[in-house]
């Protein structure tokens, strides 16, 4: 019986259990505990033979005896075992896998917010028009379509631009840090990504007009306060701590990760040693990277590498790097 067991515990695993989240990683690994659980199955048999035999001769103390024994030595070797793995977990786990990708470690969670001039009209009623596409199921359409899922938390009311009033015409000069995919990014001259799509959508709603401007996060402030810019949104995690210009709440959070390729990547962080890391030139990854001084020491070579998310994700696919740092959001859609 054991035999057997171990012969059909692959297919009989992937009958039961396969699909969906229950990958093929995880039917290979369940398979071989099965596997080498089937291998007790003929001590068990050997033991209830046994037991009998001796209680049948009126030796019932060898049974209980080895039973007592049996039950010692388990518990000795469970609290090992416990021990062992409570020691090597955090430099052995193998990751979450995603789609191509493995995810060993998050090292830092940030979230995405949008800024305005303080006092500008333009924040009532681009915040109006969140409301209502957040109440009509445009927010959770378009978050569908770039993540795979909705995890925005715009406020949602389908009346809000009739509590505004009607808008003049104009064109929203939008500040988005156009290297952060999914968000938004430049592609063949124009720009896309949810949060360019949203904005198209906030003006389409407001019979306005949406001109993108590339700016980075840290300089939100000067862009906003200069009039290059009336609104900074698209892929920016702003720091307000000053409270110089105003800020919707943050309506998206994001990790940023550390990766490695399912297949033949590393599976921990241990497998990292002596291996090259790529990272953008944006020093929050660094600085993700720096905060963690023993595992920015496992890797011989790091790269910085133009291009955002795809470059990053292009350049592991292609084996030029072992490991690299993104955005889970990007890993969610390219994985």
């Amino acid at each position: 019986m054991a035999a057997g067991l171990m012969a059909v515990a692959r297919p009989l695993v992937s009958f039961l259990y396969g699909g969906g989240e229950f990958g093929q990683q995880s039917v290979d690994v369940t398979a071989s505990a099965l596997s080498w659980i089937s291998l007790g199955m003929a001590g068990y048999a050997l033991q209830n033979v046994l037991s009998r035999a001796y209680f049948a001769r009126q030796k019932g103390k060898v049974p209980l005896a080895a039973g007592a024994a049996s039950i010692l030595v388990n518990v000795l070797l469970c609290m090992a075992l416990a021990l062992v793995l409570c020691l090597m977990l955090p430099l052995t786990g193998c990751g979450k896998i995603t789609g191509r990708y493995r995810v060993l470690e998050t090292l830092d969670t940030q979230s995405f917010s949008i800024g305005f001039r303080d006092g500008d009209y333009v924040q009532y009623y681009v915040e109006a028009a969140l409301k209502v596409l957040a109440a009509d199921g445009t927010v959770q359409r378009l978050a569908m379509q770039w993540f795979g899922e909705d995890r925005t938390s715009f406020s949602k009311d389908i009346n809000a631009l009739e509590k505004v009033g009607a808008a003049a015409s104009r064109t929203l000069l939008l500040g988005a840090d156009t290297d952060v995919f999914p968000m938004s990014y430049e592609e063949n001259g124009s720009y896309a990504g949810f949060d360019i799509d949203l904005a198209r959508e906030v003006c389409n709603r407001l019979g306005w007009e949406l001109k993108v401007i590339p700016i980075k996060a840290e300089n939100a402030y000067v862009e906003l306060s200069s009039g290059n810019i009336d609104v900074a949104w698209g892929g920016l995690v702003l720091d307000n701590e000053e409270g110089k210009y105003e800020t919707l709440s943050p309506y998206l959070s994001n990790d940023i990760v550390l990766v490695t390729l399912a297949d033949g990547g590393a599976k921990s962080l241990r497998g990292l040693k002596g291996q090259s890391l790529g990272v953008t030139t944006e020093t929050k990854f660094m600085n993700a990277l720096s905060s963690n001084e023993k595992l920015m020491e496992r890797f011989d070579q790091i790269k910085r590498l133009t291009g955002g998310s795809k470059a990053l994700l292009d350049a592991l696919t292609n084996r030029e790097v072992d490991a690299i740092i993104v955005y889970s959001i990007a890993l969610a859609y390219y994985g």
